[in-house]
């Protein structure tokens, strides 16, 4: 359940919100620690079994970062 509470804890120094493609009223939470490591609050992200700096990013984590790329 640790892995729940992430984003409510100090973990993140960086957070913004994004919207779901498939729930439009459904929002999660992109984050980056103080180490590096980005994160979202998706299930896709939160239930996986690697330690946090070894986890594959989720298509949320995957967009934002090719947006930042455009200028976006």
């Amino acid at each position: 359940m640790q892995q729940l509470s992430l984003f409510k804890t100090g973990v993140w120094i960086q957070k913004i919100q994004v919207s779901s493609e498939t729930a439009p009223d459904q929002f999660y939470t992109l984050g980056r620690s103080i180490d590096g490591v980005q994160g979202c609050s998706c299930p896709s992200w939160i239930y996986q079994r690697s330690p946090l700096a070894q986890r594959r990013p989720c298509k949320h984590l995957i967009r934002f970062a090719e947006s930042l790329e455009r200028g976006g």
